[in-house]
């Protein structure tokens, strides 16, 4: 085994791992082994990703330290608290140990020559090696002492220059942001008061422009007559409208009181779709069992409940559709409204003329025509909704030829044909 020893002045736990750390970088091992004072061990450790117990060794500050190893192929670096030998826990250098052991590697397996040499010059630079070895006259202790002072005192001052320095271009860092910063603070003040400056321009050219049309209104108002006035409420009278036709929809309220509606013929619906299933399913066994008295019976109700079925689907479809077409009526009307109202008021623009012009109103021979049907509020009748089952009991009475119905001792006979021929008669009569 071939060893060498590099002799440092002592230093703290932060930073001797920093120097691993930086061996580690350079070398790209990952993993380093250390033994703390009181044989305690942790490792292999990842120092830049220090577990639990190295943070909390560090954040002593202290010396705690013993010895610290890391391998990089064939060359073993070791730390140690330790001055010269049989001296442990040296108060005034530690040592460093570079170990390789020919036998047991090839030259080809060490690390590369410049690779070990920038470790040593890591050595040396970020731990400040020394020899304790010079002498100054005859005394050994006196000349240990004198080369560690030297070592401290060339340690200070590059770490004095290494601080000026920092200074310096801390300093210089500080005059250039503060620089940079005033130099954009009088850019967008600047800029700002232009803005400003702008923005106060266009209001007082808006401010004069608002008062501007405020004169010209004032004026309007003043000049406007009857006319004028009139005209302002159809247009405002026609936005609504126009406005009123954009979105034609009935209010909350009035939706709501379909609801109950629609879910009483949705159960209904349902009601007779479970019972015709049911009834379709009876029918079905009474045919296997060809029991032809309750056969009859279920055919009798299968036919009620399908006809319960298609006439409750038939009374929905047409409920629907007569509040479509009550919902479209009431459209018509507005736009038919929106129509009188352009009528009505040429008419009375041309009244208002004619008179100005003849000095009298529009003869009524020529007025009676132009207003004619003029907010005529007559609509096409809707046609009455009627249970499928009210249809089918007039279809029955309207085929039959005569209705003969008992009444005590008496018939009463009534013939439908004769029922029919009298309508038009009674609809006549209530026309004039």
């Amino acid at each position: 085994m071939q060893s060498q020893v590099i002799h440092i002045p002592r230093v703290t736990d932060k930073t001797i791992l920093s120097f691993f750390g930086k061996v580690c970088e350079l070398t790209g091992v990952d993993t380093v082994t250390i033994s703390t004072i009181g044989f305690g061990t942790l490792g292999p450790e990842d120092l830049s990703n220090p577990s639990d117990e190295l943070k909390q060794l560090l954040s002593k500050n202290s010396a705690l330290i013993y010895s610290v190893g890391i391998t990089i192929e064939g060359l073993f670096i070791n730390y140690s608290r330790n001055g010269e030998d049989g001296s442990p826990n040296n108060a005034i250098f530690s040592k460093i140990t570079l170990s390789h052991d020919p036998n047991s590697y090839q030259r080809k397996q060490l690390p590369d020559i410049g690779l070990i040499l920038n470790v040593v010059e890591l050595i040396n630079k970020k731990l400040k090696a020394f020899s304790p070895s010079i002498e100054l006259g005859n005394h050994a202790a006196q000349a240990k002492l004198e080369t560690l002072h030297n070592s401290t005192l060339e340690r200070l001052e590059l770490l004095n220059e290494e601080l000026i320095s920092k200074t310096h271009e801390y300093r210089s860092a500080l005059d250039q942001e503060f620089s940079e910063h005033r130099s954009r603070l009088d850019a967008e003040h600047s800029s700002k008061a232009t803005m400003l400056e702008e923005i106060h321009a266009q209001k007082i050219a808006e401010i004069a422009d608002e008062r501007d049309s405020l004169q010209k209104q004032k004026q309007e108002l003043d000049d406007k007559s009857n006319t004028h006035a009139r005209r302002e409420i159809r247009r405002d009278i026609l936005r609504e409208i126009k406005a009123r036709q954009s979105v034609f929809t009935l209010t909350e309220g009035t939706n709501k009181l379909r609801k109950p509606i629609a879910a009483g013929m949705s159960l209904l619906i349902i009601f007779f779709v479970t019972m015709t299933i049911s009834s379709t399913w009876e029918l079905y066994r009474q045919f296997q069992a060809l029991d032809s008295q309750h056969l009859i019976i279920t055919t009798v109700k299968q036919i009620a409940f399908t006809a319960g079925t298609v006439g409750s689907i038939l009374f929905a479809i047409r409920w629907m559709n007569r509040w479509f077409e009550l919902h479209m009526h009431s459209e018509f009307s507005l736009k038919q409204f929106e129509l009188d109202m352009e009528r009505a008021s040429w008419l009375v623009e041309t009244n208002l003329e004619w008179k100005e012009v003849k000095g009298s109103g529009m003869p009524t021979e020529l007025l009676t025509p132009l207003s004619k049907n003029l907010f005529d509020t007559q609509q096409e009748s809707v046609e009455n909704l009627v249970h499928p089952a009210d249809q089918l009991a007039s279809a029955l009475v309207g085929s039959a030829s005569a209705i003969r119905l008992q009444t005590g001792d008496s018939m009463l006979e009534i013939d439908p044909k004769k029922l029919a021929k009298t309508k038009p008669v009674h609809s006549s009569a209530a026309k004039n």
